[in-house]
């Protein structure tokens, strides 16, 4: 049976890095995280997708932060990602820049900035246009999980993807010092602040709890049980390998050839 290939969108303080770590073991050379050719080119464009093909004849899986939902990619492609309740996921992400990233800017400061407001919604549409996110969900979307059900999620995942996942993994960027969210979460000012510039992702969030989510529930029950068929042991060294060794040198003559050159934006992704 011909499966879909799958891609995942990563959006930042929801588990990501472990969704894929669990990618790269259970596929293995047939797993790929992405990079674009433009180097300044912020979305994973069909170019990019057809070197990663030449790259991975037998790929199954892709995923990296250009990921966007709302750029068509040549072949059958699903996606997936998980979201995050927004006030907390917003919090984290700065904490997460403060503490990683040398962000300097205070919080007020941060949020005011357009790109980190509503976050989740313009990771799936492009734009802060709820309507449009729910729309490519349901359109475009193999899964979507929670991470505040992050194990019963993957578990869901495995299923409808039948057993193909190895699902056990390790925790990876947990916050060393929560201190900075502990002052935003106990400032009433910078609270009504936060909620305000996630208004979208509130709404997009409670979509999913109450509307998407309950209806994979029930997909991935009624499906008959299956074995696994992941890539065993081997996949994550197998993944590193193929990465390094085919894929990252592809990359390296497609970014001399090309000049780095940035292509024209998709429309409505500004």
């Amino acid at each position: 049976m011909q499966h879909p290939l799958i891609a995942f969108v990563h959006t930042e303080k929801t588990g990501g890095i472990t969704l894929n770590r669990v990618l790269q073991k259970s596929y293995g050379a047939r797993h790929c995280d992405v990079q674009t050719i433009a180097v300044r080119q912020k979305e994973f464009r069909d170019r990019d997708f057809k070197l990663v093909k030449m790259a991975h004849p037998r790929l199954d899986s892709i995923a990296g932060h250009k990921i966007r939902p709302y750029v068509d990619l040549s072949g059958d492609v699903k996606y997936f990602t998980f979201l995050r309740e927004p006030v907390k996921r917003c919090i984290s992400h700065y904490q997460f820049q403060v503490h990683n990233m040398g962000q300097s800017h205070p919080y007020d400061y941060w949020i005011g900035n357009e790109h980190y407001r509503n976050y989740q919604t313009q990771k799936i549409a492009g734009v802060q246009d709820v309507e449009k996110a729910i729309e490519i969900l349901e359109e475009r979307f193999l899964f979507v999980g929670l991470t505040e059900k992050f194990d019963e999620s993957l578990g869901l995942l495995n299923r409808l993807l039948e057993n193909r996942l190895d699902i056990s993994y390790d925790r990876h960027n947990v916050s060393p010092d929560n201190a900075i969210r502990d002052r935003i979460m106990g400032d009433p000012g910078l609270m009504e602040l936060t909620r305000a510039a996630n208004e979208l992702d509130r709404q997009l969030f409670e979509y999913v709890v109450n509307d998407l989510y309950p209806r994979y529930q029930a997909r991935a029950a009624a499906l008959p049980e299956t074995g696994p068929h992941h890539a065993g042991t081997s996949g994550l060294p197998l993944n590193r390998l193929y990465r390094n060794v085919v894929y990252k040198p592809l990359l390296k003559a497609a970014r001399l050839v090309t000049g780095g050159r940035r292509s024209a934006p998709v429309a409505g992704s500004a």
